[in-house]
């Protein structure tokens, strides 16, 4: 017996067995396959059985909503337990649609108020403005080419033919609803 005692692979086994016992003892409160009824629980049921039918639960019925639910909670288990769920489109689909329902929920509640979409707004107001945008007609009148440009550029206002009184220029004679960064650009 004091052979067995002193060999390593008996002492190993000991250990081992020992563990064993002490996680155990341990983890027993600790049963994942307790099926839990609290009064938050029952709550929940009585208020949803209130608002379904405008009156509160007897006892008879509560009982009823109790063991209701313990044997729905007892097959959904052990449905999973087998696996049920892998690859099935039903299920598939109805947790998608739990999903749309909780995204729009969540996408509702994230909706903005007016008032913070005018203070968003306020904030950035210099990415939604729109350029200033310009229409017109130019005629050049060249100080080179001409004795008194300025004398014949007042001349031609009072003429009927004024777009054709001008010089000719590389620019465009006329801009229409053009904006100002353009011009800007094309009058330097």
């Amino acid at each position: 017996m004091k052979n067995i005692l002193k060999e390593p692979l008996f002492q190993f086994i000991l250990i081992g067995i020992a563990l064993f016992v002490i996680y155990g003892l341990v983890t027993k409160g600790e049963d994942k396959e307790d099926i839990v009824i609290d009064s938050f629980l029952i709550d929940e049921m009585s208020t949803k059985w209130e608002m379904q039918w405008k009156r509160k639960p007897t006892i008879d019925e509560l009982i009823g909503l109790v063991n209701s639910h313990l044997q729905q909670e007892v097959m959904y288990r052990e449905a999973l337990a087998m696996n049920l769920d892998h690859n099935d489109e039903i299920i598939k689909r109805r947790l998608a649609q739990k999903m749309e329902f909780i995204s729009d929920e969540l996408a509702e509640s994230l909706q903005p108020t007016k008032e913070m979409l005018i203070e968003y707004l306020e904030e950035h107001k210099n990415k939604y403005s729109k350029p200033a945008v310009y229409s017109l007609k130019q005629i050049y009148f060249n100080q080179n080419v001409r004795d008194n440009a300025l004398k014949d550029a007042k001349t031609a206002l009072s003429s009927s033919d004024i777009e054709n009184s001008g010089d000719k220029i590389s620019l465009p004679k006329s801009y229409s609803d053009t904006d100002a960064s353009k011009i800007a650009i094309d009058f330097g």
